[in-house]
């Protein structure tokens, strides 16, 4: 068996060993927003562990940014300023990195934006 770290926003940081993958299992889809980066490292080394990595994008970086935005006000329970401060700070430019590293992917999806 492999344990892998998991993430809930609510903690905010990685939990080690939160996630037991049986070693029976044939099949592992990952989740990470950093799979298709090409700095630092580690992250070519990762992607090179993985049969195909697949980028699943958005069709607007301002949609998905409200939705942060609200995300942040609903379960950090920050006004909308501080959200939006942070999302400016913080998220947009994750968002921008991530959504530059798709060039790396294997298939590239884009995700339907629902309200």
């Amino acid at each position: 068996d492999l344990y892998v770290p998991g993430f809930d926003h609510a903690v905010k940081d990685p939990t080690p060993d939160a996630v037991r993958i049986p070693g029976e299992c044939a099949i592992v889809l990952v989740e990470g927003n950093y799979l298709l980066l090409d700095e630092p490292e580690e992250w070519r080394a990762v992607r090179s562990l993985c049969d195909e990595v697949w980028y699943l994008g958005h069709s607007s970086v301002a949609e998905c940014m409200k939705r942060v935005v609200k995300r942040h006000v609903r379960q950090i329970r920050i006004s909308e300023t501080e959200a939006r401060n942070r999302v400016e700070s913080n998220d947009l430019p994750n968002a921008l990195l991530i959504d530059d590293s798709k060039r790396n992917a294997a298939r590239v999806l884009t995700s339907i934006l629902t309200s």
